[in-house]
């Protein structure tokens, strides 16, 4: 190249006029580009350029671009890999818990239904005898604390020994669930409990109400079982009666307990009997 003339290169004109320098310039010679570094020399009226080619440049970063791009590829499809992996089991764990949820409600529906059995009687599908001394004890307390009237009613079907007697227990448990049903028809106010004593025996258990209208539901109690007309023939009545006793516990400052409150409705039922049956007696207890 001794003796080319360069200076109509692209080079040369890039040296014009600066001391020092770089650039990318496509060289003329060869028409391969390069990035070239020029200075002056100080005492001499020189130039010297040096140009590296623009892939042998770039081969270092190109090389640990790849490796990087690589390492960055393999990152990712092991990210992948781990977020299926993740998604499988947070999938898996959403239907495990999916079954759970199912599975505890069944338990509950289970539990609750066994609940149910367990303070239902089997024959007339009213509370039961254990279910009634829950609510009793529950219903005395509140009344105690809340200074509210509660009131018991205990009924018993007149002569009903005769009625199996005669018409066989077949009759004698249809006649009972006949009963239970008035029951559960005319005890719907929310809190009220009507329940099975024993035997042909009934109680109904009537929270914040006074003697006058537990009186009121005693009578309409007896009037709709008589109109059920149930043929007995060992009764007077000539159909199935009921007699019922009515306390009721009002605040006037004497403290009872929820047994005086049974025992004085089975008091008042008894007395009904005596006085023949098909009727209601009862009155207040103090509190």
């Amino acid at each position: 190249m001794i003796g080319a003339d360069l200076s109509k290169a692209p080079i040369y004109n890039a040296l014009r006029g600066q001391s020092a320098g770089s650039s990318f310039l496509i060289a003329k010679v060869d028409n391969i580009e390069r990035l070239y570094s020029y200075r002056h020399v100080d005492v001499f009226p020189f130039y010297i350029a040096v140009g590296l080619g623009k892939d042998e440049l770039l081969a270092h970063w190109r090389q640990s671009s790849m490796l990087i791009g690589t390492a960055a590829l393999l990152i990712n499809m092991l990210f992948l890999i781990f977020a299926g992996k993740l998604v499988r089991q947070i999938r898996i764990r959403d239907r495990l818990d999916n079954k759970l949820q199912d599975y505890s409600e069944q338990l509950r529906q289970h539990n609750l239904g066994l609940q149910i059995i367990a303070h239902t009687d089997k024959l007339t599908n009213l509370a039961n005898r254990h279910r009634f001394d829950d609510m009793l004890t529950q219903e005395f307390k509140r009344a105690q604390r809340g200074h509210t009237p509660l009131s018991l009613i205990l009924m018993d079907l007149d002569f009903f020994k005769q009625f199996n007697d005669h018409y066989g227990h077949p009759a004698g448990d249809a006649c009972l669930r006949s009963t239970a049903q008035v029951l559960a028809t005319l005890i719907v106010r929310a809190g009220d409990l009507a329940a099975r004593f024993g035997g042909e025996e009934f109680v109904i258990l009537l929270p914040n109400t006074d003697n006058k209208g537990a009186m009121a539901v005693a009578d309409r109690v007896r009037k709709t079982v008589e109109g059920l007309g149930l043929p007995h023939r060992h009764s007077p009545f000539g159909v199935v009666t009921a007699s019922l006793g009515v306390a009721t516990m009002v605040e006037r400052g004497s403290f009872i307990t929820a047994l005086d409150l049974v025992e004085q409705a089975d008091k008042h039922l008894y007395s009904a009997k005596r006085d023949g049956r098909n009727r209601v007696n009862g009155n207040d207890i103090a509190m």
